[in-house]
């Protein structure tokens, strides 16, 4: 077995080698109900390599939405495996529930190119863990200057919402990124900016990963 190695650009560890995985469905069927409710439950971990199934049937919607969206994942989990970008997942259980998928653009800007919570466990504060933990690292980033996102039009008003409370505003809309009637806004934020949410009193379910990752 080759040894993870440090991911330096992001401090965490990946493993080095890749194996191709089975697809399977997505399945929430080991969460009972009750489990839902309970925030103790869900925890954050950095992707691995054994996550790769599971994290392609949890955005199993992504080749719908975008064009190529399965050869854009798959490259970008590569460069997850490569230390050249960033997956961290919300875990129910032994479950990834969300995803954030962060990779650099040029020396100072970051993209967050996906963040996405599997609509069972949506207001449930699983997408304001995922910004905290990612937020976090942004700040411990000297180099990264600006933090930006692009999202469907449609989807802009709930996202934004979201994304106000980590200093993002409305920077620009794309028409027809992605084809006819598929314009994109475009969220950014200085990687500096003061964010809208009280890290010391919040429940944060990713506060030992976040510590993990910054000793």
């Amino acid at each position: 077995m080759i040894p993870p190695r440090e991911n330096r650009a992001f401090g965490v560890l990946v493993e080095s080698r890749c194996h191709d995985a089975m697809r399977a469905p997505f399945s929430v069927q080991s969460v009972g109900p009750a489990d839902l409710q309970a925030r103790s439950l869900l925890w954050l971990k950095p992707y691995e390599q054994k996550n790769r199934s599971a994290v392609f049937a949890l955005l199993q919607d992504l080749p719908r939405l975008y064009p190529k969206g399965e050869e854009w994942l798959e490259r970008r989990l590569s460069d997850v495996a490569r230390g050249k970008a960033r997956c961290t997942l919300a875990m129910a259980s032994s479950t990834p529930v969300g995803v954030t998928i962060e990779t650099p653009k040029g020396r100072h800007r970051l993209k967050l190119s996906t963040i996405y919570v599997h609509p069972l466990f949506r207001e449930k504060g699983v997408g304001t863990d995922l910004m905290v933990a990612a937020y976090q690292q942004w700040q411990l980033n000297e180099e990264v200057d600006e933090v930006y996102v692009t999202v469907d039009r449609n989807r802009a008003p709930d996202l934004g919402l979201l994304l106000s409370k980590f200093g993002f505003v409305m920077a620009a809309v794309e028409p027809r990124r992605y084809g006819p009637n598929r314009d994109e806004v475009v969220f950014a934020c200085r990687a500096f900016a003061k964010a809208d949410f009280n890290f010391a009193t919040s429940n944060f379910r990713g506060r030992a990963f976040y510590e993990a990752q910054t000793v």
